[in-house]
């Protein structure tokens, strides 16, 4: 037990090794650095991940802004996957952000018909 010891410890006082350097200390695989990281909670986060867009970002954007998914894509420059995760993180199920884009969509294009119907000439 003292190498999952060993491996926490260098986890958690060198937080900038990779798994194949403390697997190379310990005479481990990586993947065996890793899943000792992931029991002890200590797993890394994986280099690709957006630390700019936050949670509490996405929330502000989708709820308060009423915006929707493409448009907060367009802002941050990213994928869907990425913006979808994040409200998954928050607890918005899939089918919540597939109705809440139907119903804008409808309430967009009924806006726009009022408009249309304001802007034409009436008829005598």
């Amino acid at each position: 037990m003292a190498t999952r010891d060993q491996i926490e410890d260098l986890l958690f006082f060198h937080p900038d090794m990779t798994y194949q350097e403390i697997g190379k200390i310990v005479e481990r695989s990586r993947q065996w650095v890793h899943q000792v990281a992931r029991e002890a909670g200590l797993a890394k986060e994986s280099r690709l991940y957006r630390r700019d867009i936050t949670v509490e970002k996405v929330l502000e954007l989708y709820y308060h802004s009423n915006l929707l998914i493409k448009d907060i894509i367009s802002m941050f420059g990213c994928t869907e996957r990425t913006i979808t995760r994040r409200l998954r993180a928050a607890g918005i199920s899939p089918g919540e952000t597939h109705s809440r884009k139907m119903k804008l969509r409808w309430s967009r294009a009924r806006e726009a018909a009022r408009v249309a119907e304001r802007n034409t000439p009436a008829l005598v």
